[in-house]
């Protein structure tokens, strides 16, 4: 049953209030000047201009700026209220839903809905608004992506660079370990900046997914049923551990033959694995061998429009934070000499 926008269904809570003074602590030093930084917006950070890899920087960091601004009017915001507090302790965009409702459907999550039935008083405007609001939304999600992606392979071809230095007797070792961990440094900042990225992204999936449950009920319960399957598996052959699902993406390890991993099905003929727990890369799907047939990958609900949107804001987000996992894996293990 489709439900017809009616703010008056929302009163405010007498939690609301205690929320909105509470805002100043919630937020923190996170201002438009960017965590305190001299110029630019939330996620900006001076760049060394050395940095072969500023570009990419710079591109992730003002794609994460559009995920600070209010989804409606695009002002920059800020967070607050229950919704904040439930995503910041449980880091994914479920635990943002249950601060919302903890918080009486106060702050930014409850206030997407709200302020998206006010200003459409019909069905077919408040459809045609939704759709274009999270069209909007899954398309930077994927220029997030990209752009993190980017960076993360400018990071990479520094090290190769060093190591190949290195390797011709171009610099001793103690300099090329020392570039290395400066490369790694650099690498981590960068990892930081995709992790505050993929929290606000997990915010305002949030908003999106309460604001589609009231245009379309059972839409909150069918997003949260949406959920990658992992298989065990093991490796046929050796296989490079690659950065993202592509042919010639930068290869971030190494699996012998016969290495047992948790594996799931992605894009393109290629899984994402684990190992010990730990989220590694993408090999090719044929590389695995497993005792069952791989799971497919998890189908966004379809049962009407609103929730095939907001399936595909689920899609979008899990995969920006599959990035963000193989990325803290990269960081970790990716810099050593002996790489």
């Amino acid at each position: 049953m489709r439900m017809s926008p009616n703010p008056a269904r929302f009163p405010a809570a007498p939690a609301a209030r205690a929320l909105a003074l509470l805002a100043p602590l919630l937020l923190g030093g996170c201002t438009a000047g960017g965590y305190g930084l001299p110029g630019g917006g939330y996620f900006a950070a001076p760049a060394a201009s050395a940095d072969p890899c500023a570009p990419q920087r710079q591109a992730l960091a003002a794609a994460g700026d559009y995920f600070t601004r209010d989804i409606l009017t695009g002002a920059l915001v800020g967070a607050t209220g229950g919704g904040v507090i439930g995503s910041l302790v449980s880091g994914d965009w479920r635990g943002a839903l249950t601060g919302a409702a903890a918080g009486g459907a106060a702050g930014a999550i409850a206030g997407y809905w709200q302020a998206l039935a006010r200003q459409n008083a019909d069905q077919a405007a408040l459809d045609s608004r939704f759709s274009g609001d999270i069209g909007r939304e899954n398309g930077w999600i994927s220029r997030a992506q990209g752009d993190f992606d980017a960076l993360m392979a400018c990071r990479l071809d520094q090290a190769r660079r060093i190591r190949a230095a290195y390797a011709a007797g171009a610099i001793d070792r103690p300099t090329a370990e020392a570039r290395l961990a400066a490369v790694q440094q650099a690498a981590a900042a960068d990892l930081a900046l995709a992790r505050r990225i993929d929290a606000r992204v997990n915010q305002r999936s949030a908003a999106f997914v309460y604001a589609a449950d009231h245009l379309s009920p059972g839409t909150e319960a069918a997003v949260l049923a949406y959920h990658r399957r992992w298989y065990g598996a093991r490796t046929r052959r050796p296989v490079a551990i690659l950065l993202r699902p592509q042919p010639g993406a930068p290869a971030v390890g190494q699996l012998p033959a016969g290495s047992t991993v948790s594996a799931a099905t992605s894009e393109a003929g290629f899984a994402l694995v684990k190992t010990g727990g730990e989220t590694r890369g993408f090999v090719p799907a044929a590389a695995l061998a497993s005792p069952a047939p791989a799971p497919p990958p998890p189908a966004p609900p379809a049962a009407d429009p609103v929730q095939r949107l907001a399936g595909s804001n689920a899609a979008r987000r899990d995969s920006f934070a599959q990035r963000v996992a193989v990325g803290s894996s990269t960081v970790a293990r990716g810099f050593q000499l002996s790489g």
